[in-house]
């Protein structure tokens, strides 16, 4: 009788250890993704598209949970708190992934690329895939680029058709030293002002304007406290989908494949949105009687050449191990 007891209490307790095991290994895992953009733009939309597939294609084991609006931090603070473990994923623009992997600010440089086919060519072929190997050297696996349409000035005094136009106006760019060259090369003065601030800053003027893609502008209501936006488009910078090293090399080989598969289809998907929104964006903006200007050929040339010596100064430093050069080489 006693061995009896003792095999069905054994029995009992490995029926029940083998349940707790089963309910651990299949637990769910949860992927926290900050964005500090607060409306339907192109890359939320995408974020969350991102977020749904991976969730639907892991059969709910891997769930990813996007923070829109700035609620976690702003993209310098998301991205210390992915490094120091807080956070799983971060969507962070290119030029402040630099601060973390200085190569990554070669988006940075003016009038690097040619056209939005250019930009594509580049970041899904050798280059693009090089660069982003470099960021695992850093802590981080980078997984998408988003293309998300070429920056532009927006601001409260003038039309900016050359740059002379710009002149005296303090302009607010990012963070980036060669973000804030080329506006001192283009003839501004330019300001780090916080993101969240632009809109106020504007309003008060403490700045005379800033500079961001069309999408973007909209997105943050900037229109409303800027009347002119001229379309000289000097940046072309792309999101990006980040993800904690550590927590990729923890992934089982079948998910990591699954997020390889996702990311690609979120590019494509996000380049979908972002081919109507640049459209729709300027119509809305144009719409509420903020004066919209696309520089001429000759005029836009007047601002590549402005920007020539940053480029050649670059390039003779070798900080960009060449890559300049092997990007400007990329064909349309």
């Amino acid at each position: 009788m006693f061995k009896f007891k003792r095999f069905k209490l054994t029995f009992v307790l490995t029926i029940i250890m083998l349940l707790l095991l089963s309910m651990t290994s299949g637990a769910q895992k949860v992927f926290r993704m900050p964005h500090d953009h607060a409306g339907e733009t192109p890359t939320t939309l995408g974020l969350y598209y991102f977020a749904d597939r991976i969730e639907e294609l892991t059969d709910g084991e891997i769930k990813i949970e996007v923070f829109i609006g700035g609620v976690l931090g702003s993209e310098v603070e998301t991205m210390e708190q992915l490094l120091e473990g807080t956070i799983e994923m971060n969507r962070i623009s290119a030029t402040r992934l630099g601060e973390f992997n200085p190569i990554m600010d070669i988006f940075s440089i003016p009038y690097l690329f040619r056209n939005e086919q250019h930009f594509l060519n580049v970041v899904h072929g050798d280059v693009g895939r090089e660069l982003a190997a470099t960021c695992e050297n850093h802590g981080v696996k980078l997984l998408s680029y988003f293309y998300t349409g070429s920056r532009s000035i927006y601001n409260k005094v003038r039309p900016i058709n050359r740059p002379e136009d710009l002149e005296g106006l303090k302009i607010r760019v990012m963070g980036s030293e060669l973000m804030i060259e080329t506006m001192k090369a283009l003839g501004a003065s330019p300001t780090t002002t916080a993101y969240s601030e632009v809109y106020s800053a504007l309003q008060t003027g403490v700045i005379d304007g800033a500079e961001n893609p069309p999408a973007s502008v909209v997105d943050m209501s900037f229109y409303e406290v800027a009347d002119y936006y001229s379309l000289n488009e000097h940046f072309t910078i792309p999101d990006v989908i980040v993800m904690s090293k550590e927590i990729w090399d923890e992934l089982e080989p079948m998910h990591k494949a699954i997020f390889l598969r996702v990311a690609r289809e979120t590019e494509l998907y996000v380049q979908e949105l972002v081919t109507q929104a640049l459209k729709d964006s300027l119509e809305i903006i144009e719409e509420s009687g903020t004066k919209v200007n696309t520089l001429s050929d000759e005029n836009k040339a007047l601002f590549i050449e402005k920007v020539k010596p940053i480029h050649e100064e670059l390039k003779a430093s070798g900080i960009f191990g060449g890559y300049i050069e092997r990007i400007q080489s990329v064909s349309e």
